[in-house]
């Protein structure tokens, strides 16, 4: 008998609950439960009020049959893998207004981010720039805690104490597009800014480590462009990040028309085991997967379909982004002409993407820290992104050597990021250069409930392991001869 029963308001009885007599009617009573009492099985998840990515309804559920509890596996449906039973879950339109709702809320979170990151001080413009961010900051504050919870933290690396080291510590010339572009440092032992050039896309810029960038106008796309080096402050790659606008997004079979159709297509998306593959305990992965073209092998096996069943959306996307990948490889290309960058840099071409990735993110849903290091991997990664916006992240491996320009996270174990930019609907991303893959590693963190990345690369069939590998990319990296009327050139 525990002696708490015994505790009235506060006023202890004197009793020795090991000392008790228990009467027959004080054993015997028992009253019935008059409520209606709930089943141990939850119902099937419902979709009313819903659009079909919310939290509630990424998560499993027990099958009506046998009652086994199921993972959500696939992105169109619940499936039994004890039964085999299936329930649809049909997506719902994700509605425009939403959609700008977030892009809102976005768009305030990444002024604060920019200006709690420093991004800009000491800038020529830098006071004036943080006064028109401040003023067209009214969007909802609520997301900013929430979903930053993981780099929260300010990289005091990032911020240059003293002010005054950073006039004239580097200098600015114009390019063929009349943009600023800044010079690099022979090295990143000189901890100095670099210039005074303001960023107005990064929300997170280590100026210790990206010293180089330039602005870029591609067709109907502006773009931004940061070089990464390694220790020794040689160019290793280079990052371009394609600005879309309502302008393309609204233009016919562009962003807005891909993402509806993505919607509502089924193209085999599903979750793929990521961590103890096979056991009890097996982990999948935090966002649903299907390839198409070459097989791309990496830590988690992904089901595949040649180009020749790929549906149009995702031919169309794959156009689009070999386009994107080959103007960001001829600027970066032009820009490093006549530097000195080292054995690591980054080729002058880059061969036609013969593989897509397809990722879809319901609410959130996210890809953790990771390379693209595979050894039959090229040297160029582009992506698409569409619905709901998100944020890119870089962080330096441990491996790289730059902890002495780079600060480590609380727990030790990791450097803190030097490149965080937004990507929104419509926008690409170019990553060029394969020993990015071996110094830095990235993340992406949607914001949203409804977002998809479609990322290409090129898969060499040389450096496959087998004849059957390489037969396979051959086969299923062949584009359809029809979709070539689907070539893109950043104008239409």
């Amino acid at each position: 008998m525990c002696d708490k029963f015994f505790d009235f308001a506060g006023k202890k009885v004197a009793i020795d609950v090991n000392k008790l007599t228990y009467t027959k009617a004080f054993l015997s009573e028992r009253t019935q439960f008059q409520g209606d009492i709930p089943s141990l099985k939850p119902p099937i998840p419902g979709s009313e009020g819903c659009h079909g990515t919310e939290k509630v309804l990424r998560r499993g559920f027990v099958c009506a049959d046998c009652g086994c509890c199921n993972r959500r596996l696939f992105w169109n449906r619940w499936f039994c893998e004890n039964r085999g039973f299936t329930l649809d879950a049909t997506m719902q339109p994700y509605p425009d207004h939403v959609l700008e709702e977030e892009a809102a809320k976005f768009d305030g979170l990444m002024s604060r981010r920019r200006r709690q990151n420093a991004v800009n001080r000491g800038s020529a413009v830098s006071d004036l720039v943080e006064e028109a961010e401040s003023a067209g900051d009214t969007t909802d504050r609520s997301i900013s805690d929430k979903q930053m919870t993981e780099d929260s933290e300010v990289d005091e690396s990032d911020i240059d104490e003293d002010d005054s080291d950073m006039a004239g510590a580097g200098q600015s010339k114009k390019n063929t597009n009349g943009t600023l572009e800044s010079t690099v440092r022979e090295s990143p032992s000189e901890v100095a800014l670099d210039n005074g050039e303001v960023d107005l896309l990064a929300t997170r810029l280590n100026r210790k480590v990206i010293r180089l960038m330039q602005n870029l106008s591609f067709g109907r796309y502006t773009a931004r462009q940061y070089f990464l080096p390694d220790i020794d402050g040689n160019i290793i790659g280079s990052l371009t990040l394609f600005t879309s606008n309502p302008q393309i997004n609204a233009m016919a079979n562009g962003p807005n028309d891909l993402y509806r159709q993505l919607e509502l297509l089924d193209i085999g998306l599903r979750r793929n085991p990521a961590a103890i593959v096979g056991h009890k305990l097996e982990g999948l992965t935090r966002h649903f997967q299907q390839n198409f073209g070459a097989r791309y092998k990496f830590g988690v096996s992904v089901q595949s379909k040649g180009f020749d069943e790929a549906p149009e959306v995702i031919l169309r996307a794959l156009h689009r982004l070999r386009w994107a990948g080959q103007s960001a490889v001829k600027a970066t290309t032009q820009m490093l002409t006549g530097r000195d960058c080292g054995p690591n840099a980054p080729p002058t071409e880059t061969k036609d993407f013969n593989e897509l990735l397809a990722l879809g993110f319901m609410e959130d849903d996210r890809i953790n820290y990771h390379d693209d290091g595979e050894k039959e991997l090229g040297p160029t990664v582009a992506a698409l992104s569409l619905g709901s916006p998100s944020v890119m992240r870089f962080r330096p491996k441990i491996k790289s050597g730059l902890g002495e320009f780079v600060a480590k996270r609380s727990n030790g174990k990791f450097f803190m990021d030097v490149l965080e930019v937004p990507m929104k609907h419509g926008d690409m991303m170019v990553m060029h250069g394969p020993a990015i893959q071996q110094l830095y590693e990235y993340a992406v963190e949607p914001m949203g409930g409804r977002r998809f990345s479609l990322t290409c690369r090129h898969i060499d069939p040389e450096k496959m392991a087998s004849d059957e590998d390489r037969q396979d990319a051959a086969v299923k990296g062949a584009i359809p001869e029809y979709s070539h009327s689907f070539a893109y050139n950043g104008d239409i």
